[in-house]
């Protein structure tokens, strides 16, 4: 296990299915967004990623074994509200492991949206997870 801090210690997975030192060898294991969350879940015994889907309000949700997948189909969690800004976005979701409750049922997940000129507020979500 190396340090997160040096990046000569980093490994990437590769598209022969092994972990490699070469950064260029990326594979993609899914799309989603450029910010989201990626976190073990106790309560699904699953990593959960969490992200906004692309030019929408639909936040959305992906399980699996291991980081390398494979990944679940995104499911949509719920729709953020959309912006009050005629030239605004939401973006940024994300699930905030240090808040959850009831081991990893309940999540918080916030996102961004805008409110106007130059102006965004933060909006916080508790989200229950139903049994699977």
């Amino acid at each position: 296990m190396g340090d997160v801090v040096i990046k000569d210690q980093w490994e990437i997975y590769s598209p022969d299915g092994n972990w490699d030192k070469d950064l260029t060898r990326g594979k993609v294991v899914f799309n989603g967004n450029g910010i989201m969350s990626v976190a073990f879940n106790p309560f699904l015994d699953r990593l959960v990623a969490v992200y906004i889907q692309p030019m929408s309000t639909a936040v959305m949700f992906r399980t699996a074994e291991h980081p390398e997948g494979p990944w679940s189909r995104p499911v949509e969690a719920f729709k953020a509200m959309a912006s009050s800004s005629t030239h605004g976005w939401v973006y940024d979701a994300v699930e905030h492991p240090e808040y959850r409750m009831e081991n990893g049922r309940v999540l918080i997940i916030t996102y961004s949206r805008k409110t106007g000129p130059f102006s965004f507020e933060t909006r916080w979500v508790i989200f229950e997870i139903g049994r699977i």
